[in-house]
């Protein structure tokens, strides 16, 4: 593996970090990779990092190329800074596609609770989409903006035919994120006919990750139930 930390912007902190597949005469046919652009969660106030590096290893060890963005947020927190940073992230996955060995066909995005409020904005009102969405315990309903104190577009009336193919997953037990925002989410999807796939866990609360004892906080005694 090879990491590379590209700084977007140092006022703001923001960086892209790269996960890269060593290359291998053993792998030599080999010649193009899938990659998977990930936004951690916090709320716009902070980079989760249960929802990053290990999020990337995870997708590193079924052969893609990971990277994760740490976005504008805390006291420099702004929804279109931080859009146009994930704009930015995918443009530069596209520039650097030769170099970095990345399939441009098959570039995904993933992102958890606020980052899934970024992934969605990406998928559906990015100049350069992503070829597949991942969202989980995804921040979507107007009402999760306000509460998370941001002047932002209506992600869910956003979606439309161009929308990519989007995988959602919650957890009822979600106090934070309600599973209302997965569930009208995949009902815009189907009425807009976007390939989709939801699930619905009930045990779980917010912030699970892998759903995993690795990236557990601590606090969610049913984090290892997620599976």
């Amino acid at each position: 593996m090879r990491i590379e930390k590209i700084q977007l912007d140092q006022i703001r902190n923001t960086e892209l970090t790269v996960y890269l597949q060593e290359e291998s005469v053993e792998l030599a046919a080999i010649k193009k990779r899938p990659g998977m652009l990930i936004f951690p969660g916090g709320g716009y106030e902070f980079c989760s990092d249960r929802e990053a590096e290990p999020i990337a290893l995870q997708f590193l060890a079924e052969g893609y190329q990971t990277f994760v963005l740490r976005y504008s947020v805390g006291k420099f927190k702004n929804f279109e800074q931080a859009f146009l940073e994930a704009e930015q992230a995918l443009a530069l996955m596209h520039k650097q596609a030769d170099s970095w060995h990345l399939d441009t066909e098959k570039i995904g995005v993933i992102g958890f609770s606020a980052g899934g409020h970024l992934a969605a904005a990406l998928a559906n009102l990015g100049r350069i989409r992503p070829s597949a969405a991942i969202l989980g315990y995804a921040a979507l309903l107007p009402t999760m903006a306000e509460q998370m104190g941001l002047q932002a577009p209506n992600l869910l009336a956003a979606i439309s035919p161009k929308t990519p193919p989007t995988f959602l997953f919650a957890t009822d037990e979600d106090s934070l994120v309600p599973i209302e925002n997965t569930i009208i989410c995949q009902k815009e999807l189907a009425a807009n006919a976007v390939p989709f796939e939801a699930h619905i866990f009930q045990k779980g609360g917010h912030g699970l990750s892998l759903g995993k004892p690795v990236t557990a906080n601590g606090t969610n005694t049913n984090v290892a139930t997620f599976r």
